[in-house]
């Protein structure tokens, strides 16, 4: 990892060659009802795994290990279409180049390894506000590369005297202490105060070699050197470290930080504020400059703000979160920040966030919902005083609000809104549940509406006749959709019967959402298999993937039915498929067939010239590999599976199930994606048990349904398509 001059952070992995850490766990981690965006970010414009240019041979046992790897003769992830190099694989030690010993356009420039490709490559960081771009510098060429296979750049420094430092390990012995250059040794033996004037040396090495001295040494007798740094002019970069020596001494005040946030720098402002977090409560005058700076002009300086209000009073609080709300709140990141800071007090801040009303609701459905899984009765006690003038002045904001709650009939949250308006919301709920119900079925209605009204449906007793007139095939297919997810949301045992009396007349779309209701819940798979095994519905109409990865979670009998099912429906011997199947390897396959056979069965959580959803690997890359490749991944998708695309299910502390990849992980949530590029995020209080599958998202049993001709056709639209 490697921070700029500013304390923002980066990093790199494997296949991932610049990444930038946006957001930091220990402000996430207050609010366990926050589902925050990434943390890490890949940042590079020309993707993670980037081409690379390398001018050594390539290893004859890299060739070698890919041929066995994309053939299945041993273990081992295929990266890059089957090409053994020409991409990054091994991204090491990324560094921001911070000397004064290169010309000034190579400041803050990235600079990142690839191990195995013998070569440094460079990155141009470009400021967007919070998050960075990093755009490629040299075309079709490396930064640095040799012809040497034995060149392995591991790891990068700013180096004393202004250059960059390069660590190879081509290199087999450590250099003794006496080989380090004598200028190093110098500086441990300067004063305090000698090492203060140091934090303004233009080199970062000098400075924040001399900043980390100061630290070690505990020398308070330095700290009247690094006051009087504050007040001169100097750098910013110069004044953050003497700010960060002074807290690290226990001598930083509000007096020091008054000045700072008044900085004309933006960066000396952003990380006054971060440093202002422990005097707040004490300082009056730290708490009003705070709320000042909700309005500055620089984004970053706002954004820390945002985090930083977590630990102002309830009052000032909400004060200082809804004005930064006013300018970014549509900005994802800014809106993760601000509820980073609401793990007390989000009523407060949803009252005078709503003096003015917002234009999006993308941060009040947030806040909404985590009062309604909160449940603190000082946040529901403001929510309800709002809820009248809300449902007169603002009525789709007020149907939002609620429905945000998520306080069904009977449930806790709606006896104590009940409780604290003597019945009133009772009365408001169920209007609006009885408006829902008329305009779910108004087909006069514009569609949006109904969609919302169908998604109010699911607070109040499930209607299975209500719910079967939405599911008619005379329905638009966005409502019949809006209905299954709904339903999804209920834990009515009518809910499985609806569906599966319905089963004949749902679409193959349909049928797939169906499925994925039936599998959300335990009671409702069981039934699911008992149809099954009845022969009520047809075993490919269902991913029995899927269904077999709810074995743990079923009882007894339901095991041994799906085991049935299984043993008499799938062909273990995924081998014997994939031998019987290369007969298509023969047959002329026709592309534009092809891709209408990619379109039925592939784009659910593939994506190929443009069609489809980027979940799984991608395609174009596979296209490298050939078509005997590709026909084993199709066939025999178990046979080995990146970690990356390993399914999960999660099992919810409200009795659901859900699976998919995971694709992001927070300290409070985890969000998981499933075919056509649903997601969902849990928060992990919400999790009661996670494990994964041990298979891969996509499903085996693929030979049903893609006879040898259509898999001919596939495999030729696949590799023959421009």
């Amino acid at each position: 990892m490697s921070m700029n001059s500013w304390g923002e952070k980066f990093t790199c992995s494997n296949s991932d060659h610049l990444q930038q850490v946006v957001l930091e766990d220990r402000y996430l981690a207050r609010n366990p009802y926050l589902a925050a965006p990434p943390v890490r970010r890949s940042i590079a414009t020309d993707g993670p795994q980037a081409e690379v240019y390398r001018t050594s041979p390539v290893e004859a046992w890299r060739v070698i290990r890919t041929r066995l790897r994309a053939n299945k003769i041993v273990p081992g992830v295929v990266e890059g279409g089957g090409r053994p190099a020409g991409y990054f694989t091994g991204a090491t030690g990324v560094t921001l180049f911070r000397g004064d010993g290169w010309p000034e356009a190579y400041q803050g420039m990235a600079i990142v390894g690839d191990v195995g490709s013998n070569l440094i490559h460079r990155k141009q960081l470009v400021d967007n506000g919070i998050v960075y771009q990093g755009v490629r510098v040299d075309e079709n060429s490396g930064f640095v590369s040799s012809s040497d296979i034995w060149f392995r750049p591991v790891q990068y420094a700013n180096a004393p005297d202004g250059s960059l430092y390069v660590a190879d390990m081509y290199r087999e012995v450590i250099e003794h202490p006496k080989s380090l250059p004598e200028m190093i040794k110098k500086l441990s033996g300067l004063s305090s105060t000698e090492l203060v004037g140091l934090l303004n040396h233009p080199n970062s090495w000098q400075r924040e070699t001399a900043a980390r001295l100061i630290y070690e040494r505990q020398d308070v007798t330095a700290a009247p050197a690094l006051i009087d740094l504050l007040e001169k002019d100097v750098t910013a970069e110069a004044k953050l470290l003497a700010l960060y020596a002074l807290e690290g001494l226990n001598q930083l005040t509000p007096t020091q930080l008054l000045a700072t946030m008044d900085d004309k720098h933006p960066r000396v402002r952003q990380h006054a504020v971060r440093l202002s977090e422990s005097h707040l409560t004490a300082s009056k005058s730290l708490r009003a400059k705070l709320q000042q700076l909700a309005t500055d002009t620089d984004r970053k300086v706002r954004f820390q703000v945002a985090f930083s209000a977590g630990y102002l009073p309830t009052q000032e609080k909400a004060a200082v979160l809804t004005q930064i709300a006013k300018s970014d709140a549509d900005d994802r990141d800014f809106r993760a920040a601000i509820q980073s800071s609401l793990a007390t007090g989000a009523g407060e801040f949803l009252a005078q966030y709503l003096q003015q009303p917002p234009e999006s609701d993308a941060l009040l459905n947030d806040v909404t919902r985590q009062i309604g899984k909160q449940q603190r009765q000082d946040d529901i006690a403001v929510l309800v005083a709002l809820l009248p003038q809300l449902r007169t002045q603002q009525p789709k904001r007020f149907t939002s609000i609620v429905k945000q709650l998520n306080a069904s009939p009977g449930s806790p949250l709606a006896q104590q809104l009940a409780k604290a308006t003597s019945g009133g919301s009772q009365m408001v709920i169920a209007e609006m549940i009885r408006d829902a119900h008329q305009t779910s079925l108004n087909e006069k209605a514009t569609t949006e509406d109904r969609i919302r009204a169908i998604e109010v449906l699911r607070f109040a007793d499930f209607d299975a006749d209500l719910f079967d007139e939405l599911l008619q095939p005379t329905q638009p297919l966005s409502i019949q959709t809006a209905a299954l997810q709904a339903m999804q949301r209920t834990n009515s045992p009518e809910v499985a019967k609806l569906l599966l009396d319905r089963w004949p007349s749902l679409g193959p779309g349909l049928r797939t959402q169906a499925a994925q209701v039936l599998t959300s819940r335990s009671a409702w798979a069981g039934q699911l298999i008992d149809a099954i095994a009845g022969k009520r519905i047809a075993s490919s109409d269902v991913n029995l993937t899927q269904l077999a990865s709810l074995k743990s979670i079923l009882n007894d009998e339901q095991s041994g039915k799906l085991a049935d099912i299984l043993k008499g429906q799938t062909n273990s011997d995924r081998a014997k498929i994939v031998s019987d199947y290369r007969a298509a390897l023969s047959l002329n396959g026709n592309v534009e067939r092809g891709q209408a056979v990619f379109t039925k069965h592939c784009t659910a959580c593939h994506q190929y010239q443009g069609q489809g959803h980027p979940i799984g690997p991608n395609l174009a890359a596979m296209k490298n590999r050939g078509a005997e490749a590709i026909l084993v991944n199709v066939l025999q998708p178990n046979a080995e599976v990146n970690p990356q695309y390993m399914n999960y299910l999660c099992l919810t502390t409200d009795g659901r199930n859900i699976s998919g990849i995971i694709t992001n992980e927070t300290s409070t949530a985890i969000t998981l994606v499933q075919g056509d590029n649903k997601t969902e995020t849990i928060l992990r209080i919400d999790i009661d048990q996670l494990r994964s599958t041990g298979t891969s998202l996509m499903p085996e049993g693929l030979e049903k349904v893609i006879d040898h001709q259509a898999m001919a056709d596939l495999l030729a639209f696949l590799t023959q398509s421009e």
